[in-house]
């Protein structure tokens, strides 16, 4: 091709409204207009489960950040070891109380699986195979809630964010919002924003008191992807950031044996999980419509 135009799109119902005119001729999208788009005579391509969805807890931030709140249900004050203890409940009866088998079904179309850790793929080096995902557990997550100090749930603002390369962001946001209200009592409130409104709160460190939903691509080394997500040197901040979690990236940076960065990965992951420092949900496939009359075969 001569020319190859890109165009940011965030709302996936455009997008395929595109695709289907002509206006478009690839655009990412979610396995829940796998149908449409089939029925329009248009191609589809996939990569399995490359994509890892997650939820991130807003504010877990150094504590010498400015916008750092201790008073928040999941973060805690560090200088209070009951205050920390509680946030963790908090932290686990959100995971706990999440079916993610309805997710891979209702939202992957049965074409992804639950996940038990953010960035990271069963068949990597790093990968621990005795990591499970959470298993969904409402009663227990109403009694961890109730110990932590909320049998009545909280009010949590859920940002239901639109992205083209999270094309099932939105709805797991959505789905998982309702599931909480259901399970827990949460009263949700849901925000409907883009990355691009987005991206500024996370570089500022300005979205404490919020869910914020994510994805990845997988990486060969989750590492990399936690570089630029949970490290309080990026410029941007989406998961969390804090000493442990600095020290050790700061290893795996400055190491070039491979087999010492999966150690050092397995060590990160390992700990996030201890911690529930993020909300793993589902993986599920990476999904292009495609326009054939345009593009022929696809690699």
């Amino acid at each position: 091709y001569k020319t190859f135009v890109i165009r940011i799109v965030p709302e996936e119902a455009t997008r395929i409204a595109m695709l289907k005119s002509g206006e478009a001729d690839a655009v990412e999208m979610s396995l829940s207009y796998l149908n449409e788009v089939n029925k329009a005579g248009l191609a589809i391509k996939t990569v399995p489960q490359t994509l890892n969805y997650y939820l991130s807890f807003g504010g877990l931030y150094l504590p010498t950040q400015k916008t750092f709140d201790p008073s928040l249900p999941w973060t805690g004050d560090p200088n209070d070891k009951a205050s920390l203890e509680r946030a963790l409940k908090v932290r686990r009866a959100l995971s706990m109380a999440i079916d993610r088998d309805t997710l891979v079904k209702s939202i992957a179309m049965g074409k992804g699986s639950p996940s038990a850790v953010i960035a990271a793929w069963k068949s990597m080096g790093s990968y621990d195979p005795n990591w499970k995902p959470t298993p969904f557990d409402p009663a227990g997550a109403k009694n961890l809630l109730k110990e932590a100090g909320y049998p009545n749930g909280f009010e949590i603002t859920m940002l239901s964010m639109s992205q083209p390369s999270m094309p099932s962001n939105t709805k797991i946001a959505e789905a998982v919002g309702m599931m909480w209200e259901q399970n827990l009592g949460m009263k949700v409130k849901f925000v409907a924003t883009d990355w691009a409104a987005t991206r500024p709160k996370a570089q500022n460190r300005t979205l404490s008191g919020v869910i914020l939903p994510y994805a990845r691509i997988v990486y060969d080394n989750p590492g990399s992807a936690l570089l630029l997500t949970a490290y309080s040197k990026a410029g941007t901040m989406i998961a969390w950031e804090d000493a442990y979690t600095d020290k050790m990236l700061d290893e795996f940076n400055s190491t070039g044996d491979q087999a010492k960065a999966d150690e050092i990965q397995r060590k990160i992951l390992q700990y996030s999980i201890d911690n529930q420092l993020a909300i793993p949900t589902i993986y599920t496939d990476s999904v292009i419509g495609i326009n054939t009359k345009k593009i022929g075969d696809w690699p």
